[in-house]
């Protein structure tokens, strides 16, 4: 795609063409609208430095255009309010004196693609680590196509009744498509990242694709020994082959 000369430019008025025009390739320019859209909009840089894909330099090299501050305000920074999926839904309370908010007793389910930190900390047993580690597993899947997937997350392999209550109280949405995998172009870096990958794997693709050429249909990584058809099944949905 044609490239564009650099000039201030405000992020949440792109769409992904607009990104790849910017430098940005295709799957993480769509993946940078879903995030805006998921998040009600971008209200700082480091949000979008955050994006899962973005390299470093490329994002070293748009901020300077960007037309928002470099950070959050303090208090949204720690608290990530909900502009978008759920704008009508209030803060639940905090009592006099107390450092941490009450748990709502009746929670209605929400989009596990969607929540933010503070929706998912109003699950009993979920704090802000705990919430944050669910959205980096997220950010690093491409988001979740099941809410049986939170049961890999690392930090809640010895919690399975947190695991129940993730269930309990969230869905994944019908249809929702999540980021996708671009095994013949992605880096190094970009695979190993992904979940069902890792580094060992990462290698053995890259190596794959410069001797053989391309993958053209998914099955064709089935030819790669250390890949194993569970890890295969899990890998599937999330590749995209160009």
């Amino acid at each position: 795609m044609p490239q564009v000369a650099l000039t201030p430019f405000d992020p949440n008025q792109l769409t992904a063409t607009d990104w790849e025009a910017r430098g940005l390739p295709s799957y993480v320019a769509r993946r940078m609208v879903h995030y805006r859209e998921v998040i009600g909009g971008f209200r700082a840089k480091e949000q979008i430095q955050r994006t899962y894909g973005l390299e470093p330099d490329l994002y070293a090299r748009l901020a300077p255009y960007m037309q928002l501050p470099d950070q959050l305000p303090p208090r949204e920074a720690r608290s990530y309010p909900s502009r978008g999926p759920y704008p009508d839904r209030k803060p639940f309370e905090q009592t006099a004196g107390s450092r941490f908010p009450h748990k709502p007793t009746r929670l209605a389910a929400f989009d596990l693609n969607a929540a933010d930190t503070t929706q998912l900390m109003q699950i009993r047993g979920i704090g802000r680590g705990y919430a944050r580690r669910i959205i980096e597993y997220r950010q690093r899947l491409g988001g979740f196509q099941s809410k049986e997937q939170t049961a890999e997350i690392y930090a809640l392999r010895d919690a399975p009744d947190l695991v129940d209550s993730l269930r309990k109280y969230t869905f994944v949405a019908p249809g929702f498509a999540p980021a996708m995998l671009d095994v013949n172009n992605a880096s190094f870096e970009m695979l190993q990242a992904h979940p069902y990958v890792g580094k060992r794997l990462a290698r053995v693709l890259v190596a794959f694709r410069q001797q053989h050429g391309p993958f053209r249909q998914p099955t064709d990584l089935r030819q790669i020994r250390i890949l194993d058809q569970t890890t295969f099944d899990k890998l599937a949905p999330y590749l995209e082959l160009k």
